[in-house]
């Protein structure tokens, strides 16, 4: 029994339809040494602070904090299609506590953070980072929520953007791709 081109076997994700023609990369930068797969995401395999990972351009570490399964999978797919490493954790306050205890170098670690965690939420993250480390990462909020005062409330506590729910993932990757870039700019002009 074959399925039509717009349908997906029972919980798969809905991926766009420009997104669903894209092949499974050969190789990407997260397979090679610089990078390490596990169940958890893609890590690099030096912490954000140990310098350049033998790449003409290295990336900020990338943060996806999401308890939702079907988002997480397309983020993933996503980021590995332009071949960005990350980090998955799909719990709040796991989320949290990283972020707190995560060594910064010289670039701002990049955190895509979904409102809806389990334990801790996302603006409660949002709100404890910029107390207590401001201006040390580039935000942006995910959330079902599209009134206004929600996305004020995110763009006050320190995010650098919102997105509501649903949302154009081809975007998303767009943004992320133009903060790497400034990210990356910004350190060789240091």
């Amino acid at each position: 029994m074959s399925t039509a081109p717009d349908e997906t076997p029972a919980g798969q994700p809905v991926l766009p339809r420009a997104m669903r023609r894209l092949k499974p990369p050969q190789h990407t930068a997260m397979a090679t040494p610089q990078a390490t797969q596990t169940a958890e995401g893609t890590l690099p395999s030096q912490s954000a602070s140990d310098g350049p990972r033998g790449v003409s351009e290295p990336t900020p570490p990338i943060i996806v904090a999401t308890a939702d399964q079907a988002l997480a999978r397309i983020l993933t797919f996503a980021l590995e299609q332009i071949r960005l490493p990350f980090r998955l954790i799909d719990s709040g306050t796991d989320a949290l506590r990283e972020l707190l205890a995560m060594r910064v170098g010289s670039q701002a670690p990049i955190v895509v953070l979904d409102v809806d965690l389990p334990g801790v939420d996302g603006h409660a993250i949002l709100e404890r980072l910029g107390v207590d480390r401001p201006d040390t990462f580039l935000i942006l909020v995910l959330s079902s929520h599209a009134d206004e005062s929600v996305q004020v409330r995110s763009l006050l506590a320190g995010a650098l953007d919102h997105l509501a729910k649903p949302f154009n993932v081809r975007v998303l990757m767009a943004k992320i791709q133009r903060w790497v870039a400034m990210s990356s700019r910004a350190m060789g002009a240091s």
